[in-house]
């Protein structure tokens, strides 16, 4: 879903400040430069504040000339014009209904020239305001339109004006109040029975200004009816949702979202039913709409048409499913996984796919949604190819795909770890070149500012174990015919052992393959994967991992030990500014030594910011 270029969607950048004048003109202050400016600092807009102050409050001037407002329901006073939660662009009437959509745009205006016919809509409190328009308007274009209402009386009014215009309207009205679960269970019971589909869910309803009151679910109103129950209700409907794909889900949010108080980390105390006495009716309010923003992003981010899907298709692989925490997003793919974090992206692929190939694309995606304009540290490492006639362009040779990255990153450097006349080497390709701008488009997604600006480094790490010619018996679980889920390979074969405390997401193929991501719970962005090619012709099994350890050598072990390869590559990258050793905890230098394996070789390499440890391993002869 592309999100539309509207300034109610753009938070301000850092450092900037949105003001008003008497006359209601908003205009911006930059603090750290001293200077103002009438446009908006991101989207060059003009905007103005219209209408009286809300009910209660009042503009006030203090001796030294300084104006401010004081809410006399709430008792509180600030700075800032409550107006501002309402301003609107500053822009001559457009006539043309090509126009581009923004926030002075009609329904008949977007819909215009649209057929809806066969598309089934539900809309909570369509009965007035908003949503009676959005559902007039839905309704004019051909749509089955649900009134989700709490008075079924207003409802079927509203429906009844709609049909004195189109009489063929197809309109109905559902009981459901918002202020009881119980309710919003019922609505989506009999919602399932009625309607076989849902192509929109328009999340409207709302109330402001309530007293202090508790629903008979014993929460706090504004945050039930506001944000809870239609969360509730969204994922009651999703199944049938997901049926009727594309379907859409809408959240009715508001400009005074931006004036929560709830904080980034949101702790589940402030989402309690306040005490009488802290209450706050505006800010019960801001707070609600502030939760339906941040969920229609994070359903964007699950269950939207993904742009990554675009990224995978140009690396000729799919993606099979996700799992999350708060600082990392896991992705199984049909050829290996991909990682995603705040300033990190990690894909690892395998067979013919083309990587390489979708750099532009992801690029241009970093700069849109995270706001990184260059990149920090680049890395692109495979060990030498066994087949290296079957692949495709641009990685038929590690010289061509040398040529392909130097020119998208000048500067980069290639390595080759390992002899060259052995069987087994590993190549890598690295650049550094340092510092990644801040771009002003990251503001879009409310990210925490340690994530953004100027580039940093952490005690980083990265270990991962190649292992080639692996023993039968450990492969067999990899098999559907033996293990039909990959739950049970995973068992069987002790991969739910390596490392304690992993949230596992796991895929077996049929007939035989396997792959697995590992998040870490008590190890903030801690990942594992593991991808498995159980075939004797060619069994290949790869592990990675980033969780801290002071030394590896007993989990290279364990790792070693669960699937029994013949040979194996241990390639281990840390940062400067990392104590972690590979081997002995006291030697920076040392790889681990295991007593059926000979260290075949052994490379290590400082690469601009990390260590770079390479080793061979072979297995002793029987």
């Amino acid at each position: 879903m592309e999100q539309p270029e509207t300034d109610s969607e753009d938070e301000m950048p850092p450092g900037w400040e949105e003001r008003c004048t008497a006359d209601g003109l908003v205009f911006y202050a930059h603090h750290s430069s001293q200077t103002t400016q009438w446009q908006h600092p991101r989207t060059n807009k003009r905007k103005k504040v219209t209408g009286e102050l809300p009910y209660g409050w009042e503009r006030q001037i203090t001796e030294d000339g300084k104006v401010f407002f004081v809410d006399h329901i709430n008792h509180k006073t600030t700075y800032t014009d409550p107006r501002l939660a309402f301003a609107v662009e500053e822009s001559n009437t457009i006539n043309d209904l090509r126009q581009r959509f923004d926030s002075s745009s009609t329904g008949l205006q977007v819909l215009h020239g649209r057929d809806l016919t066969g598309r089934v809509a539900v809309i909570t409190g369509a009965n007035s305001g908003i949503g009676y328009e959005t559902a007039r308007t839905l309704a004019y274009h051909g749509c089955t339109v649900v009134f989700a209402c709490r008075s079924i009386n207003k409802a079927e009014n509203a429906i009844s004006k709609i049909q004195a215009q189109r009489p063929n309207a197809s309109c109905h009205a559902l009981h459901i109040d918002l202020a009881s679960l119980e309710s919003v269970r019922t609505f989506a019971q009999t919602f399932a029975i009625k309607f076989d589909r849902c192509d929109i869910l328009i999340l409207n309803a709302g109330v402001f200004g309530l007293p202090h009151t508790l629903t008979a679910d014993g929460l706090e109103t504004t945050f039930q009816v506001n944000y809870l129950s239609q969360f509730y209700l969204a994922v009651l409907l999703q199944p049938i949702l997901s049926r009727s794909a594309p379907a859409r889900v809408v959240f009715v949010s508001a400009e005074a979202h931006r004036f929560a108080t709830l904080n980034e980390a949101c702790p589940e105390e402030e989402l309690s039913p306040p005490h009488k006495a802290t209450y706050d009716s505006i800010i019960a309010y801001c707070n609600s709409k502030l939760c339906n923003v941040l969920t229609a992003l994070e359903m964007q981010r699950r269950f939207g048409p993904s742009r990554l899907e675009e990224v995978m298709q140009t690396v000729k692989c799919e993606i099979i499913s996700m799992t999350s925490t708060d600082e990392l997003d896991a992705y199984v793919l049909s050829e290996s996984s991909m990682f995603i974090s705040a300033r990190r992206f990690i894909l690892k692929t395998c067979g013919t796919t083309t990587p390489l190939c979708c750099l532009p694309l992801l690029m241009s995606l970093v700069k849109e949604y995270a706001g990184y304009d260059s990149v920090q540290d680049l890395y692109y490492t495979r060990k030498n190819f066994k087949r290296p006639e079957l692949q495709v362009s641009p990685h038929r040779t590690f010289e061509e795909e040398v040529s392909i990255l130097d020119q998208m990153y000048p500067g980069g450097r290639a390595y080759c770890m390992g002899s060259v006349n052995r069987p087994d080497c590993w190549y890598l390709y690295t650049v550094s070149p340092g510092r990644s701008r801040y771009h002003p488009n990251a503001a879009r997604q409310n990210l925490p500012h340690n994530r953004l600006g100027k580039a940093h480094r952490e005690p980083d790490q990265t270990l991962e174990v190649l292992m080639m010619n692996l023993d039968p018996e450990k492969m067999k679980w990899f098999y559907k015919e033996v293990c039909p889920t990959a739950a049970e390979a995973t068992k069987k074969s002790g991969i739910d052992r390596l490392i304690p405390d992993v949230m596992i997401d796991d895929f077996q193929f049929d007939p035989c393959g396997y792959s697995m991501n590992g998040l870490m719970r008590s190890v903030p962005g801690g990942y594992m994967t593991i991808h498995i090619t159980p075939e004797p012709e060619f069994s290949y099994v790869s592990f990675e991992t980033n969780i801290p350890q002071k030394s590896y050598k007993d989990l290279i072990s364990r790792v070693v030990s669960t699937f029994g390869p013949q040979q194996f590559v241990l390639t281990f990258f840390k940062s400067l500014e990392n104590g972690a050793n590979i081997g002995v905890e006291e030697d920076n230098y040392s790889v681990p030594q295991y007593s059926d394996y000979d260290v075949d070789d052994v490379q290590i390499c400082r690469l601009q910011g990390y260590d770079l440890t390479y080793a061979l391993y072979n297995r002793f002869p029987s």
